[in-house]
C-alpha cells in the first residue's frame, strides 16, 4: 500500500495546475467572499437575538408560603427557621433564574417573554420564539425543600425548542444547563457547609453569562468563508483522485497492477490515504494563510489547536472515502462522466446545502448537516465558538458514519479482478 500511496502523491505533485487549483483557489474565494460580505455578516452577528417564551405554571408565592409552613414541622431553632424563611423569600430558584436571564450579557442575546402555554405553543409554531421554558407546578416548593432542607427529589425545568440542532437552541440549552449545574453545585456546597452558605447568594459561583456558551469571539465573514471554502474544495480532491484512476486504467497501468498480484483492496486503500493526506495539506495551508494574512483564527490554546486537527482529520478521512467510491464507480464503468458530474454539479449542491455559500437554517440546515462538508462546517463553527465538547460529538459522528458507509459501498462496487482486466 505504501508504494501505491507514494505513486499517487507523486502523480499529484506533477499535476501543477490541478495542485494550484486545489490549494490556492479556496484562498482566493475566501478573500473575495470574506471581504465583500464582511459588513453583512458583522451586522447579523451584532443583532443576534434569541426569543424565549417563559410559561409559569407554578405559584411562586404559594410555594414559598408552603415551604415556610413546612418549617414549623421540623425540630429547628426559631432563629434557624426565620433565617430559612428569609432565604426562601430572597433566594428562591425562580428569582435566581430571572436574575440570570436579566443579567447584562445574557439579556443581550436572550429576550424572554412570559406567555400562557397556548400562546407559547402558537409562537413556537409560527417561529416567533426559539424555545419555550416551562416552570412546572410545584417548582418553587420542591426546589426550596431540596436546596435548603435536602428533602425530596427537587424539580426540573422543561425546555422545548424548534430544532435542537440549531445554534440558537444549543445556546439556550447551554445557558440553562449551566444554570442548573451551578445551582446544584451551590446547593451541594450549602449542604456540606451545614447551612453556612446560601445557594444563589453572593459572587461565589457565577450563574450564567455568555462565557458559559462560548469562550470565543463571534465568527466574522473571513473566518466563516475560510472554513466554508475549505470543506467545499476538499470535495474536489475526491473527483481529482477518480480522474487519475481512470487515466491509469486507460493507460493499462491499473491492469498491470492487478496482473502483478496486488489485491484491488490495496489499490483502493492507497487512493483513500492519498486523498486523505492531500485534503489535510489543503486545509492546513488554507487555515495557515488565512490566519497569517487575514487574522481569521487565533490559536489561543493547545486544546483549540488539537480540536481543529481532530476535525480536519475526521473530515479528511471522509473525503478519502468519497474518493474511493468515485474511483470504484469510475473503474467499474470506465467513464469520466461520474467524476465530471460530481465535480460540476454534486459538489455545488453539497456546498449549497452545507452552508459554504451562505449560512443556512431550517430544513436546509437539517439536510446540510447530513452532508460531509455540512457536518464538518458545523463542527468547525461550534468548536471556534468555544461550546462544550459534547456538542461536537454529534456532527463528527455523522462524518464518521458517512466515511464507513462510503468506503463500504466502494468495496462492493469495486470491479472484480476479471472484469477489471477485461
Amino acid at each position: 500500500m505504501v508504494s501505491f500511496l507514494k505513486k499517487d502523491i507523486l502523480v499529484l505533485i506533477r499535476d501543477k495546475s490541478g495542485l494550484l487549483i486545489l490549494l490556492l483557489m479556496p484562498f482566493v474565494l475566501t478573500a473575495i467572499l470574506g471581504f465583500s460580505l464582511q459588513g453583512i455578516m458583522e451586522s447579523d452577528s451584532q443583532t443576534l437575538t434569541l426569543e424565549l417564551a417563559i410559561v409559569i405554571e407554578d405559584e411562586v408565592e404559594q410555594g414559598i408560603a408552603q415551604f415556610s409552613a413546612e418549617l414549623d414541622h421540623y425540630n429547628l431553632a426559631d432563629d434557624t427557621k426565620e433565617q430559612l424563611k428569609a432565604t426562601a423569600m430572597s433566594s428562591h430558584p425562580f428569582l435566581i433564574l430571572e436574575s440570570m436571564l436579566d443579567s447584562g450579557q445574557v439579556s443581550e442575546i436572550v429576550k424572554k417573554t412570559e406567555m400562557t402555554a397556548e400562546e407559547a405553543e402558537r409562537a413556537l409554531d409560527n417561529e416567533d420564539v426559539m424555545a419555550i421554558l416551562t416552570i412546572p407546578e410545584g417548582f418553587t416548593y420542591q426546589s426550596l425543600e431540596k436546596m435548603l432542607l435536602n428533602q425530596g427529589e427537587g424539580q426540573t425545568l422543561d425546555l422545548t425548542v424548534i430544532d435542537y440542532r440549531s445554534l440558537g437552541a444549543k445556546i439556550i440549552s447551554n445557558i440553562l444547563d449551566n444554570f442548573t449545574r451551578s445551582l446544584n453545585f451551590e446547593t451541594a456546597i450549602a449542604h456540606a457547609s451545614n447551612g453556612n452558605y446560601v445557594p444563589g447568594s453572593g459572587d461565589n459561583v457565577e450563574l450564567g453569562g455568555i462565557e458559559t456558551v462560548t469562550a470565543g469571539d463571534p465568527i466574522d465573514s473571513l473566518a466563516y468563508y475560510t472554513l466554508a471554502m475549505a470543506v467545499m474544495f476538499a470535495l474536489y480532491a475526491a473527483s481529482a483522485t477518480s480522474e487519475r484512476a481512470l487515466l491509469e486504467k486507460k493507460q493499462q497501468a491499473f491492469n498491470r497492477i492487478l496482473l502483478s498480484g496486488k489485491h484491488p483492496f490495496v489499490y483502493l486503500l492507497g487512493k483513500f490515504f492519498a486523498t486523505t493526506l492531500v485534503v489535510c495539506l489543503q486545509m492546513l495551508i488554507l487555515f495557515s494563510l488565512s490566519a497569517l494574512l487575514f487574522n481569521s483564527f487565533t490559536f489561543h490554546s493547545l486544546e483549540f489547536v488539537t480540536g481543529m486537527f481532530i476535525i480536519i482529520g475526521v473530515f479528511s478521512l471522509c473525503v478519502g472515502s468519497v474518493a474511493t467510491l468515485l474511483t470504484s464507480l469510475t473503474l467499474r464503468f470506465t467513464s469520466a462522466s461520474i467524476s465530471n458530474v460530481f465535480s460540476a454539479g454534486i459538489v455545488s449542491l453539497l456546498a449549497f446545502a452545507g452552508g459554504s455559500f451562505f449560512p443556512v437554517s431550517g430544513v436546509l440546515q437539517t439536510v446540510g448537516e447530513w452532508t460531509p462538508n455540512g457536518a464538518a462546517l458545523t463542527s468547525f463553527l461550534l468548536w471556534m465558538q468555544g461550546v462544550d465538547q459534547s456538542l461536537i460529538i454529534s456532527p463528527l459522528a455523522k462524518v464518521m458514519c458517512m466515511t464507513i458507509l462510503f468506503f463500504t459501498i466502494s468495496l462492493v462496487v469495486f470491479p472484480k479482478r476479471r472484469s477489471a482486466t477485461s
